[in-house]
């Protein structure tokens, strides 16, 4: 009982340390209006979004390729004093001339965890939007959902583990108290050149009764 009350303790500790780091960067300094096309109701709600999403680290950004190029996710994070190891995902505004466009670029371990195609279904999820505010939270959505952290299974498989080491545990003290239950047969012709010749029966609190029958007949 004791060990299931550790695995439950660990289990509470590791989502209340995902939800902390989910809470502690500022929103607000995730947008980067470049091409100032989003108006205040829209950066509000992709903030909303951002602040939402616990599983990485969102970064909504607008540009315009026709006037300073394409969007290049590496110079961001070298601005941003990180690298392609942190935990990135940005989501990239091209309104490019007047003809608005969507693109992402992810890193670290939401990379890793994204399963084939992920991406191109989070894109195509924003490209259903009417405005460019719903699809950047349409993406971001989508993007959480499908590198989401399995709590449920992570709980499951630690749950398992533990009742499976506690029943290991347990069988190996039943068997070690059965080994000192067992009697111990010491192999005397072994080890010494003695020899037993004297018997004794003794009984305790019985009696013993010895009928002689003759069978001479006179």
């Amino acid at each position: 009982m004791r060990f299931m009350k550790y695995v439950f303790a660990l289990a509470i500790l590791m989502i209340c340390a995902a939800l902390l780091v989910s809470c502690g960067d500022d929103a607000g300094e995730r947008i980067v209006d470049s091409a100032d096309i989003l108006s205040e109701a829209d950066e509000s709600a992709v903030k909303k979004a951002i602040s939402g999403a616990g599983n990485s680290n969102f970064y909504v950004v607008t540009c315009d390729s026709a006037v300073d190029g394409f969007f290049d996710g590496r110079d961001f994070l070298d601005e941003r004093g990180m690298d392609r190891e942190d935990d990135v995902v940005i989501f990239v505004i091209d309104v490019n001339g007047g003809y608005p466009t969507f693109s992402a670029c992810v890193y670290g371990r939401a990379d890793e965890r994204m399963a084939d195609g992920g991406l191109d279904r989070a894109l195509r999820e924003a490209g259903k939007s009417s405005d460019l505010a719903s699809g950047a939270v349409a993406f971001i959505e989508k993007v959480n959902e499908e590198i989401a952290t399995p709590w449920l299974m992570i709980i499951g498989i630690a749950l398992l583990a533990g009742v499976a080491v506690g029943g290991a545990v347990c069988g190996i003290a039943v068997a070690r108290y059965k080994m000192k239950l067992r009697p111990t047969n010491y192999p005397l012709e072994h080890y010494t050149s003695s020899e037993l010749t004297d018997r004794q029966d003794i009984f305790i609190n019985s009696r013993i009764s010895v009928t002689t029958v003759s069978n001479d007949r006179k």
